[in-house]
């Protein structure tokens, strides 16, 4: 073996420059655009404004990301087979891009209204079927960003803290979002300097969102390296299967599944519960039932909101730092613990004498999510290059791909569970003061139902085989050609 062979990339190993982690945040930014503000603008924009039944509106919003759960594979597999001279994720990260901000601007921008018509076709299904084209679409060019994206910062690197670094940026830049483009885009829907109707302003956020969306994609295709197809030296050709055998090697790799189980379990806890959240302020905080007492209960919501992102952005940079210093296995369980402390103390939170303790837990809870995230990222890097090992080539479209459709599905299931607690609780939101048992319920249950899932998010990273000196120890036997030394659970 050529020891002396240069590894193709200035970052496939060691550390990543401040610049480097800058432009890997920045391409966050297109991702949490498109993602958020389809979300914070649809009912506004389709219900209230364009005037198509609620129904219709929620159903445009479901089938796209149902589709996207299924295209994700393909489009990850397809961008690690990729050949170019650009890479095999940049093109992908132009095209989504341009694609995008295309989709964005025909999104809210639609030719019709539900109370006309069009040809003799009513103007409603001629504006539903607008939404649905453009939904797809948008979701579509969605896909082609955000699958080659994750893969290409899982293989920037194999530096475990430089990874994590990197990671904390991209958590940072969506908390900027968050904060700012998020709460901003309905904001500017009503401001009449932007113009005279509100259909008329859509359209100009529309367009503004398409610039962000293309520029900052547009930075991240041309200035983010990328890492080499393999990052070990003389490798031999990986052998090439169809892309169900591939999925079916993922699926099948068990670390791979308990980082999905990991971040899966919290999202399905945080979704359902934080739902929930609205409705205890509503039943205890601010029991009166009034436009007023809601107004207030939306303020605090809001306000808790924007402070937990703020802190999520501050603190993401760091969590690179924390991690090197304690471990990551330590600093994922402290961060889990403390998720379970915050719940199981979430009784005392919910007070109408002090009705601002809802944002210690915002605060408390918002740190520990920013931890799972960072960490489960490079735990999910951890599981590729371990792959890579055995393969011959890195499968980071793929891992990406499937680790994004884990979270779709974790986020339907919260979903759902959240209104089944919400009904089986016998909330009433015609009454200004809801039962005593209805109360007890929501309470309780807000407190308790996420604890066995963060106990198994405990147990996962208790039993996950891989760490960085491990991964790292593995690496260095392949590149040296030795037999890596039996496998050890880390402590």
């Amino acid at each position: 073996m050529n020891k002396s062979a240069p590894i193709p990339t200035a970052t496939s190993s060691g550390d990543l420059t401040k610049r480097e982690k800058i432009l890997y945040g920045v391409g966050y930014v297109p991702d949490s655009i498109m993602n958020n503000t389809f979300f914070a603008l649809m009912m506004i924009a389709y219900n209230v404004e364009f005037g198509l039944k609620a129904s219709l509106v929620s159903l445009a919003m479901s089938l796209p990301r149902i589709y996207e759960a299924f295209i994700d594979p393909l489009v990850g597999s397809l961008s690690d087979r990729w050949k170019s001279r650009w890479g095999r994720r940049r093109p992908f990260l132009l095209a989504g891009s341009v694609l995008g901000a295309i989709f964005c601007v025909a999104l809210w921008s639609p030719p019709f209204r539900a109370g006309g018509s069009f040809l003799g076709w009513p103007g409603e299904w001629m504006l539903f079927g607008w939404l649905m084209l453009a939904a797809f679409l948008y979701y579509t060019a969605y896909a082609i960003y955000t699958v080659p994206y994750l893969a290409l910062g899982l293989g920037m690197t194999t530096n475990d803290q430089a990874r994590s670094g990197l990671m904390g940026y991209r958590v940072a830049a969506n908390n900027l979002i968050l904060c700012t483009i998020v709460p901003l885009a309905p904001w500017l829907v009503y401001q009449d300097w932007l113009g005279s109707t509100p259909a008329q302003s859509l359209v100009a956020v529309g367009l503004l969102l398409a610039v962000l969306i293309a520029g900052t994609g547009g930075v991240a295709a041309f200035l983010t390296r990328e890492g080499p197809v393999s990052t070990i030296p003389d490798s031999k050709p990986a052998t090439k299967h169809s892309v169900l055998r591939d999925l079916k090697d993922v699926l099948k790799n068990k670390p791979f599944l308990m980082v999905v189980g990991i971040v899966s379990f919290n999202l399905i806890s945080l979704g359902a519960i934080m739902s929930l959240a609205f409705f205890l302020m509503f039943s205890i905080v601010y029991p009166g039932g009034t436009p007023e007492d809601k107004n207030r209960i939306v303020t605090l919501s809001s306000v808790g909101g924007v402070v937990g992102n703020i802190l999520g952005m501050l603190v993401a940079p760091y969590v690179a730092g924390l991690s090197a210093r304690f471990g990551r296995r330590r600093l994922l369980l402290f961060a889990l613990a403390n998720m379970i402390l915050a719940y199981l103390v979430s009784p005392l939170v919910f007070s109408p004498t002090y009705p601002w303790l809802f944002l210690i837990f915002k605060l408390q809870t918002t740190f520990s999510l920013t931890c799972v995230w960072i960490l489960t990222l490079s735990m999910l890097a951890d599981v590729s290059d371990m792959d890579e090992l055995e393969n011959g080539s890195r499968r980071d479209g793929l891992f990406s791909s499937m680790f994004n459709w884990g979270t779709k599905v974790a986020m339907s299931v919260s979903a759902v569970a959240a209104g089944l607690a919400i009904d089986f609780s016998g909330f009433d939101a015609k009454l200004g003061l809801q039962s005593p048992e209805t109360i007890s319920f929501l309470r309780w249950f807000f407190a308790l139902a996420p604890v066995p899932f963060f106990a198994a998010c405990v147990y996962f990273t208790m039993v996950f085989p891989y760490s960085p000196d491990r991964t790292a120890k593995l690496r260095a036997a392949k590149l040296a050609d030795e037999r890596p030394e039996p496998a050890a659970n880390p402590t």
